[in-house]
């Protein structure tokens, strides 16, 4: 019996769309900066042996920060859904350069829902993880494990910010320039 037949799947979706539709700067952008940031981080936290505390503070800030970047995302995903207005449809008829979903390419607002709700995504897994490493973490409290954990929140935490920044830029070149990305 197939995995799709068993669990519910489709949230995935909006994530291999995101994949298919991100381009090569875009993954130097939201991808490769994070990780090397990530790994300076890392490396830093192992020489000053400070990891305990550096996921301990982080574990205190990113839930509320989470909330606050989680309803900003949501209260976008609302505007461009529900409003119907010159801008908008200007986005749903402005197809973007040479990124498809299979064959068709797909507007400028098709790629900006994709954005929003991928971030979206990272968002809930991020807060979902944070509260599993706290609770983990009180039981296990090993080196390699405190390390890897806060590689992944450094790393998450800032490929959500770099993404916003770009849909944010996005938006900027639908609502106050003529040629959108």
């Amino acid at each position: 019996m197939r995995l799709g037949r068993l669990l519910y799947a489709e949230w995935l979706i909006p994530i291999i769309d995101y994949f298919r539709t991100i381009k090569r700067k875009e993954v130097y952008f939201e991808w490769i900066v994070p990780l090397l940031a990530s790994t300076l981080v890392i490396i830093t936290f192992l020489i000053l042996g400070d990891s305990v505390k550096a996921i301990s503070k982080l574990r205190d800030i990113l839930p509320n920060t989470l909330a606050i970047l989680i309803g900003f995302t949501i209260t976008s995903l609302t505007v461009l859904i529900a409003s119907d207005n010159q801008n908008i449809n200007r986005m749903k008829a402005t197809l973007t350069n040479n990124r498809k979903i299979g064959n068709d390419t797909i507007s400028l607002y098709q790629l900006l829902l994709i954005n929003l709700v991928y971030v979206l995504f990272i968002q809930l897994f991020l807060l979902i993880f944070i509260f599993f490493v706290g609770f983990i973490l009180h039981f296990f409290n090993v080196t390699l494990l405190v390390n890897t954990f806060l590689f992944i929140e450094t790393f998450s935490t800032l490929q959500i910010l770099l993404l916003l920044i770009r849909t944010i830029t996005n938006f900027y070149f639908v609502f106050y320039r003529s040629n959108p990305v």
